[in-house]
């Protein structure tokens, strides 16, 4: 069975802040990487580590599924 969107949320929603922020944005509000680092006032890098970790961690707590649905 595939992970309910809602599960995946509440996924989402528990990474740390600054994980959770940039995964939000990036993949449920549609912003480039670009826009989430000039929305937060990172760099471009930092914002791309960042979503590399929360994805990470996602795929550690949903068991890969977040990963093969990329939200």
């Amino acid at each position: 069975t595939a992970v309910g969107g809602d599960e995946t949320l509440e996924a989402v929603l528990a990474l740390p802040p600054k994980y959770r922020t940039c995964v939000y944005l990036y993949y449920y509000e549609g912003y480039s990487v670009r826009e989430v680092a000039a929305l937060l006032g990172r760099s471009e890098a930092a914002v791309s580590a960042h979503l590399s970790r929360g994805r990470k961690s996602l795929r550690q707590t949903l068991g890969g599924e977040f990963y093969e649905q990329k939200v």
